[in-house]
């Protein structure tokens, strides 16, 4: 029962993993997205990252040509730790010269601060954490199967 929960819930987590990652990002993220950016204040883990470039997305109508969306999507640019990185955003707005990101870990994957929490996700551990629980519950369920 021990080497069937093992090769088993790996490949559960696989399935499993993803949708527990959506329905963290739906449901408990905006819950503490609050506590993230305070924690990101706190940490200094903002920067400002100023306008470089942006285009207009057109819709492609077929046999009619391109038609403008609205939307726009701006580049902008901040360092961190001597590094450069790149933001994107979509808006219909005018693209401001100057936005501020915030981030938990990472400098690569700042955001907006209503976005906070959305980027970095931690899924390879949820997938490890999900793998022994899946196991651990494969093994009791076999186990009380055979047993009964």
């Amino acid at each position: 029962m021990i080497l069937v929960s093992i090769i088993l819930a790996p490949i559960v987590s696989l399935v499993v993993t993803p949708i527990f990652c959506l329905l963290r990002k739906m449901f408990y993220v905006p819950l503490i997205r609050n506590k993230l950016l305070k924690d990101a204040q706190e940490k200094g883990n903002v920067v400002v990252a100023h306008y470089v470039k942006s285009h207009e997305i057109m819709n492609d109508n077929g046999e009619f040509g391109s038609t403008s969306s609205g939307k726009s999507i701006g580049i902008y640019q901040y360092q961190y730790g001597g590094k450069n990185y790149k933001y994107k955003i979509v808006t219909r707005d005018r693209m401001p010269d100057e936005i501020t990101l915030y981030f938990s870990k990472k400098p690569s994957k700042a955001t907006l601060a209503d976005e906070i929490g959305l980027r970095e996700s931690h899924w390879f551990i949820y997938y490890l954490i999900l793998s022994l629980i899946i196991a651990v519950v494969i093994f009791f369920l076999g186990v009380n199967y055979i047993a009964s």
